[in-house]
């Protein structure tokens, strides 16, 4: 590539990061279990490269799953979604009879010098050794995933490895050795990418070989031996093509550097903009924030050490880990943010739920008055919008949302002040130049509402003439007498694909109009609609005499099976939920779903909510509309109140269709809400953080208590701009 088409890439490139939008996402810790059986079994095959049909992989990933408290994976969608990285070590001596170590070995052996310090090391005589063990780390991370998160994982598992040995298990050891892989360019290459040129030294094929991992340059400061080797069955490159070659590599260093190389990769990504890989780091109390700038976003990443995240691991009277279980759900964040006119976001995305409450005046109208919320849901992978004004996109931007992300969008009714954001929005996640679709068939979005959206999307795409990428669905909630609107293909917009006509239940809700990754969404009828989220329940903590005691009983019989480690049974019981059947007639049962899960209840405008009331019951979250308040004259002397009673604006608000402090709190007392936000305020109250007038937060406050007083089971809060809450998840009973 010239130089100076490069410099202007360069140049557009450092205009479009100025740009980034930044996507929050949760990078959580867990140990390996058996629900990671197959993401690992990839993440090795990664690792091992073209020769892994070698090493038994299958049977290396169970070894790695039978060692309770040894290793660390990193995943952003809960316990039971897949992992994105792994660390762990194994003793090769105590398992040099494993076919898969013993596979390993020989291999290295063949790549090694018999006299070199790595032949020694790995030779059948040191393995065969009572004493100076040898421990062999695996680790692999998909290669978007920053190197940041690898000081934490050393550090665990040196943590971890402590913990063994004092507990008398084998993991002392007096060297480890790492596997891992290289990849070089050649000379043309080198030159297109506009790489340095490499020494004579370091020419190999025609390119200089570099680590496949920036970590891996850390390693290689404190080893004291280190092997490039080819693969057996590497691939040639067609002769023409441009892209990498890749070869192995494996590195010996002694335990006594350990901590040096926790403290060398810690110096090495430190929080702070690190320009080659493009990551920032900053540390917030026991988390690391972590900001990856890519392609296309500004990616914020939060690193929870994993200890944090296993609470229920079962204990023996000296405190020795022996089982792990499913760790308790992550936390329920809401956040409030201030929109320009009535849209309520509900995205979904990473396992911890975030709720920012994007607020707007009830008629649409602009203004920095927090009235309606715009709720961000963070759980499943996409964003969820309930209620979409026009100003929408423009909030979500300020609230750094990314929104090519948004697939599901909730419509309570309607109004203006409502629905009007719906075909801006899907005009930019479906553009075609945003979003160039290799499949044009595939579903980008599913709009569920009233009767009468699907018209009104197809009016307003059609006069518009907007053009899209891929379909749409619109689900529209019926009652029993509605006549649903056409979805032939005749009358439907070209982008668009059939949706569902939904009639409610007959106890008069709509149950279960969507579901996924453990969380189900129900709407019901009030004035307008109301929606719930609601998780399902999950399984309490393994019983030490019903569950590990009859495993340990069984081990031998279990092992004439080819069950080596009848522990790991454990993953299989939680994972299928199906009972099984031990070697001396005992049946395993599992733990019953005995933790209720989290339910957020999200009403729209409404003065009536209580045909909403039996789906609504016990939820964790109740966000409840108070477009009107009494304030009395001696907290605003300006307004009305001299001229009004609590009750008069009472009537006022239900016959606009609307509710009062009051009416939320007494709504909220009915359901047993554990929390209650409102929203949805008139354009005379001002949020607290967008003004310094003293009767404007006071009325706030007003608003605040009155709500809570009808509550009475805690403090009611109005939302405002960047407003976060933390409702975590129910746990276990002990």
């Amino acid at each position: 590539m010239p130089v100076s088409k490069r410099k202007n890439n360069e140049s557009e490139s450092d205009s479009e990061e100025e740009t980034q939008e930044l996507v929050d996402v949760d990078f959580e810790f867990f140990g390996p279990t058996e629900i990671d059986f197959l993401a690992l079994k990839r993440l090795l095959n990664q690792l091992f490269s073209s020769d892994s049909s070698d090493f038994h992989i299958e049977k290396l990933v169970e070894l790695i799953l039978s060692q309770p408290g040894i290793g660390s994976t990193v995943k952003t969608d809960g316990p039971d979604s897949d992992p994105y990285a792994i660390l762990t070590a194994i003793n090769v001596n105590e398992n040099k009879d494993h076919p898969s170590i013993r596979a390993i070995m020989a291999y290295l052996m063949e790549k090694v010098t018999t006299a070199s310090a790595l032949g020694k090391l790995l030779s059948p005589q040191a393995l065969s050794a009572s004493a100076g063990h040898t421990g062999l780390i695996i680790s692999e991370r998909l290669i978007n995933m920053p190197p940041q998160i690898m000081p934490p994982m050393y550090k665990m598992l040196g943590d971890e490895l402590q913990n063994a040995i004092d507990q008398n298990e084998p993991y002392l050891f007096d060297n480890y050795i790492v596997i891992s892989r290289c990849f070089r360019f050649d000379d043309d290459e080198e030159n297109a990418t506009g790489t340095s040129h490499p020494s004579k030294k370091q020419k190999r094929k025609g390119g200089a070989l570099r680590s496949y991992h920036a970590e891996d340059e850390c390693i290689g400061k404190v080893a004291y031996a280190k092997t490039d080797y080819e693969y057996n069955n590497s691939i040639p490159r067609e002769e023409d093509s441009f892209g990498v070659d890749l070869a192995g590599r494996v590195m010996a260093f002694p335990r006594s550097r350990f901590a040096e190389l926790v403290s060398l990769m810690q110096d090495t990504f430190p929080p702070g903009r690190i320009a080659s890989h493009r990551y920032s780091i900053t540390l917030v109390r026991e988390h690391v924030q972590v900001a990856l700038l890519g392609h296309s976003c500004h990616l914020s990443l939060t690193l929870v050490p994993r200890r944090e995240r296993r609470r229920s691991i079962l204990c023996d009277s000296s405190d020795h880990m022996i089982a792990s279980c499913p760790p308790p759900q992550p936390r329920l964040l809401l956040a409030a943010l201030t929109p320009l006119s009535t849209a309520d976001l509900l995205p979904a995305g990473f396992r911890d739920l975030r709720f920012p409450s994007l607020l707007a005046a009830p008629k649409g109208c602009p203004d920095r008055t927090p009235n309606y919320a715009w709720l961000h849901l963070i759980e499943w992978l996409l964003i969820l919008v309930a209620d979409c004004a026009e100003g929408t996109e423009r909030q979500m931007l300020r609230a750094k949302l990314k929104i090519g992300r948004v697939q599901l969008i909730f419509i309570t009714h309607l109004h203006m002040d409502h629905c009007m954001g719906i075909a801006p929005l899907m005009s930019t996640l479906m553009s075609p130049l945003a979003n160039p679709s290799s499949n044009p068939d595939s579903k980008r979005l599913d709009v569920f509402g009233p009767p009468g959206l699907r018209e009104l999307l197809r009016t307003i795409l059609k006069v518009t003439q907007t053009s899209l990428s891929g379909k749409y669905a619109v689900h529209e909630l019926l009652s029993i007498t509605d006549i649903p609107f056409s979805c032939e293909l005749s009358e439907m917009h070209p982008n668009e694909t059939a949706g569902k006509d939904f009639r409610p239940s007959p106890d008069g809700y709509w149950k279960d109009i969507f579901k996924e990754n453990g969380w189900a969404v129900h709407a019901g009828s009030i004035k307008h609609r109301g929606y719930v989220f609601e998780e399902a329940p999950t399984a309490g903590p393994l019983d030490q005499s019903m569950h590990i005691d009859p495993l340990d009983r069984n081990a031998e019989a279990l092992a004439m099976q080819g069950i080596r480690h009848p522990r790991s049974l454990l993953g299989q019981l939680l994972r299928t939920r199906e009972p099984i059947t031990l070697p001396d007639g005992m049946i395993l049962t599992p733990p019953p779903l005995s933790v209720p899960g989290r339910k957020l209840v999200l009403l729209g405008d409404t003065c009536d909510p209580w045909a909403m009331k039996d789906l609504s019951l016990d939820p964790s979250l109740l966000v409840h509309e108070a477009t009107n308040a009494y304030i009395p004259p001696e907290i605003d002397p300006h307004g009305p109140g001299k001229k009004e009673t609590d009750e008069s604006v009472k009537q006022r608000a239900i016959l606009r269709g609307h509710s009062t402090p009051g009416m939320a709190g007494a709504f909220a007392k009915a359901i047993g809400a554990k929390r209650l936000v409102l929203n949805h305020f008139g354009a005379r109250f001002v949020a607290p953080d967008t003004t310094d007038k003293t009767e404007k937060f006071d009325m706030m406050v007003e608003i605040e208590r009155q709500a809570s007083s009808a509550w009475g089971a805690g403090q009611a809060i109005a939302a405002y701009d960047l407003m976060c809450i933390d409702i975590p998840a129910h746990v276990p009973s002990t």
